[in-house]
């Protein structure tokens, strides 16, 4: 419970460093906007912390995002109409990347950071040779209304997080799957021993992390209006970041979505002030890489005290 608190720790004294310096930020607007943001990292979050939960690590994710994108607008043509087929496709297409993922990791027994790293630059240059590096099309409306629409001056994809986020709290923290994952990055053996079919649920892990990823190109094309090979680089350190600042173990077994869910706002925080400050975006991923250290060596003094 202290892990998952201690996000929303930092979130209410970064709320607290911005009624002092950036007053605009705690605007009806300003949260809003920082919500908004929030959702996309929530998204990236979510999916990175499934496999980290069991123990694995995903660096694909930018990619599948992108490739999600990219294939949306590509055959969308900017029309609503062949979304019907489309998204069941793109979210199909995340799940068969996240299940090759899984089976590299589980079945072959290949490094997680080598598997998905090596899946990553195999989706990049087919992007490549596909797009040339170039946009493709335009994001459809309805695309556009998932993320930056409105219901009562929210935004319907800050709506769709919340939901989502406590969906998948009380499925992971009161399903037989959640309580599975949680024995298997705990400890692979014992829960092998009590019965649990480690290595599927380990897959389906990896499977769970590529439909989440495939959601986010879904949330940052609609926001962006536009699909592109590099759009998504910038949330492969958030994802990792929120998850471990959340309270994850990152060699598994600890962890929850809600904590997670507080990491990403915090995050978000962050990068509107160190916005409000000017700072550039090299000055963000350094402080986001520190707080992953900071985080995880954290997380590993109290083990050691323990």
């Amino acid at each position: 419970m202290r892990r998952l608190l201690s996000s929303w720790g930092f979130v209410v004294v970064l709320m607290g460093f911005s009624a002092v310096f950036v007053r605009h930020l705690l605007s009806p607007q300003g949260i809003n906007s920082v919500l908004l943001l929030t959702s996309m990292m929530a998204m990236a979050s979510l999916a990175q912390s499934f496999v980290i939960l069991v123990g694995g690590i995903d660096l694909s994710i930018p990619m599948i995002a992108a490739y999600s994108g990219i294939f949306l607008n590509w055959f969308a043509k900017n029309q609503n109409g062949p979304l019907i087929w489309l998204i069941p496709v793109v979210l199909a297409f995340g799940c068969a990347i996240g299940a090759i993922n899984g089976a590299g990791v589980v079945f072959l027994q290949v490094h997680p950071i080598v598997m998905t790293m090596g899946m990553a630059a195999i989706l990049e240059g087919t992007i490549m040779l596909f797009t040339s590096g170039t946009s493709k099309g335009n994001a459809p409306e309805a695309i556009g209304w998932f993320v930056a629409g409105r219901i009562g001056g929210v935004y319907v994809s800050v709506l769709a997080m919340i939901v989502l986020a406590a969906v998948v709290g009380a499925f992971q923290s009161y399903s037989a799957f959640g309580r599975r994952l949680y024995a298997i990055g705990n400890n692979r053996r014992a829960a092998k021993l009590s019965g649990v079919r480690v290595q599927l649920y380990e897959f389906l892990a990896y499977v769970l992390c590529g439909f989440f990823a495939s959601v986010l190109g879904i949330m940052i094309t609609g926001f962006v209006r536009q699909a592109y090979i590099k759009m998504a680089d910038g949330y492969l350190l958030v994802s990792i970041a929120a998850v471990a600042v959340g309270g994850a173990q990152m060699n598994g077994g600890k962890g929850h979505h809600l904590g997670t869910l507080g990491g990403a706002i915090m995050l978000s925080l962050l990068s509107v002030i160190l916005t409000s400050f000017m700072m550039p975006e090299g000055v963000r991923n350094i402080v986001f890489g520190l707080i992953i250290l900071v985080a995880v060596f954290g997380i590993r003094e109290k083990r050691v005290g323990s």
